[in-house]
């Protein structure tokens, strides 16, 4: 199986060399490829809100995925503690595009200082990795 050096990181989204675990020859073992990969954590008010910010990073492919769970927060907030019911986004998408994926949170988002976290990936599995990086754009 031929790999097209965008596919595995090494081009636009990567921020270095990539490294290749293994090889990624059919009917083995899932290689794993150290990569560059990023899972922006954003916590919404509710699920409306986090569905309306996951479908526009879908549509513009700024993300390849989005997990969407109900949490319950608790926090400081003008002096006291709060516990609420949030909805956890989890945006998989590449690094070059933190800056405009954290402009669209702010955009659409009804908190006044929203939770925006950016996690570095640096393992995925290797054909999870091409998939998602054929999905952003």
């Amino acid at each position: 199986m031929a790999c097209e050096p965008h596919l595995l990181g090494i081009g636009r989204w990567a921020a270095g060399p990539v490294g290749i675990l293994g090889n990624l020859t059919k009917g083995r073992r899932a290689d794993i490829i150290k990569a560059v990969m990023n899972l922006i954590y954003v916590v919404c008010a509710n699920i409306e809100e986090a569905k309306r910010i996951s479908r526009y990073l879908l549509e513009r492919h700024l993300a390849a995925c989005t997990n969407i769970h109900p949490i319950t927060s608790a926090y400081w907030w003008e002096g006291k503690i709060v516990e609420d019911e949030e909805v956890a986004l989890l945006i998989k998408t590449v690094p070059v595009h933190f800056d405009r994926v954290r402009d669209a949170v702010l955009q659409l988002h009804s908190y006044q200082v929203p939770c925006i976290i950016s996690i570095p990936v640096d393992r995925v599995e290797a054909r999870f990795l091409r998939w998602l990086q054929s999905e952003v754009r």
